[in-house]
């Protein structure tokens, strides 16, 4: 049984990767070649750049596609990667959402694709969709929690502070609040 994520000191560039990414998922889809499949770029990402990657063996079956999330330009700055890995990793252990992180390379991840839509304002506001926001919130905070782990929000807004002009934002009223 493998272990994920596999980890593989790759970069990928946006503009190479249709060649880059078929040597990368050869381990978890050693078939999967640029003849047998074609990739999607998802527009609905803010701040990456996310790839699908489909089998066109199996137009009605996505079950084996893939995501691919390069991340975006310094956004490690304000968003702590591998928090963001392990979150995944054990949102999945706990069946709190079912995509496995099964890559992760220098500037990305890959997982497995799961059929949907992104929801839009309205979509969130429809009392169905809601409550399953809100149930889906409820197993995520139903997770245990280390002894050892901290609130990751404060170490969050430490961070982005530290990176905002002290000169150009008075800060001086909420910088004890959060003791940077």
């Amino acid at each position: 049984m493998k272990l994920y994520p596999i980890i593989e000191n790759v970069t990928l560039s946006n503009s190479n990767i249709t060649n880059e990414i078929y040597p990368l998922i050869k381990s978890i889809r050693s078939d999967w070649t640029s003849s047998n499949t074609r990739l999607v770029t998802f527009t609905e990402g803010l701040t990456n750049i996310i790839l699908g990657i489909f089998d066109n063996r199996t137009p009605d079956d996505d079950s084996n596609a893939l995501i691919i999330k390069i991340y975006g330009i310094q956004t490690e700055l304000f968003i702590d990667r591998q928090s963001e890995i392990n979150a995944m990793i054990k949102f999945h252990e706990h069946g709190v959402f079912s995509q496995r992180v099964l890559i992760q390379f220098n500037n990305g991840i890959i997982y497995e694709f799961v059929s949907g839509k992104t929801c839009s304002r309205d979509d969130v506001r429809e009392e169905n969709i809601s409550k399953l926001i809100a149930i889906k919130l409820a197993e995520i905070h139903n997770i245990p929690v280390e002894e050892t782990e901290q609130p990751y929000i404060m170490l969050i807004l430490r961070q982005f502070l530290k990176l905002l002009d002290k000169n150009s934002f008075d800060l001086s009223s909420i910088i004890s609040d959060i003791d940077i």
